[in-house]
């Protein structure tokens, strides 16, 4: 009986380490799949996909929300901006312009990126073709007809033969296009010089004068 009992202990044993083994397995098997699904959701987001790996930020500002799966960023409770240093400062002053602007789009119901789309367009005097949207905006051409067909399905563009080419594409703002996007900037550009306020005309000359230097170096 003690042998037959030893041996039972045995089995048992090895079937619960088989049992925990395969678990682990499973676990990080798991894990894998969560890490390649994020992995391919970084790559496209909301159906915008970047043309290259450095476009990942692009993508991150384009859809926070998605990127970030609904959570908005919040400033560390330990960020001082007396003792941090400057690529903090300019980390959490670009983090709370986005915050604040994609608050700002809310009402319109657009995200940053159908936003950029649209201010494209009225750059381009409310007609371009969906080419160069998409190499303004830095995405292929597939994301330029989704985030066209986007704001197409809203009224906000419609789409025409190009006159010159048949077989070409162009889009136009409609009449509710072009006064969301005044409506918008001019939204913007007081929301801007609110944040900006502290800084006097001169600082705030100074500062544009110096992102300006750092923008053409990157």
């Amino acid at each position: 009986m003690g042998d037959l009992g030893n041996r039972a202990a045995s089995r048992d044993s090895q079937a619960s380490a088989g049992e925990g083994a395969h678990g682990v397995e499973a676990k990080n098997a798991r894990l894998g799949e969560a890490e390649n699904a994020h992995s391919v959701e970084a790559k496209s987001v909301n159906g915008v996909e970047a043309k290259s790996w450095p476009d990942r930020q692009k993508l991150d500002y384009l859809h926070p929300a998605a990127t970030h799966h609904g959570h908005k960023h919040r400033a560390p409770e330990s960020f001082d901006p007396e003792t941090a240093d400057l690529r903090s400062l300019m980390h959490h002053t670009s983090r709370t312009l986005r915050r604040t602007w994609i608050a700002q789009l809310e009402p319109w119901e657009l995200t940053p990126f159908q936003w950029r789309a649209l201010r494209t367009l009225s750059e381009c005097d409310g007609d371009a073709r969906p080419s160069a949207i998409a190499d303004r905006l830095g995405i292929t051409p597939r994301s330029a007809t989704e985030v066209i067909d986007q704001l197409e399905a809203k009224g906000l563009v419609e789409r025409s033969p190009d006159p010159k080419d048949r077989r070409a594409t162009r889009v136009q703002l409609t009449e509710a296009g072009t006064a969301t996007a005044h409506s918008i900037l001019s939204e913007g550009t007081a929301h801007s010089e609110q944040y900006f306020a502290p800084l006097s005309p001169a600082e705030q000359a100074q500062l544009a004068s110096l992102l300006r230097k750092l923008a053409r170096t990157r």
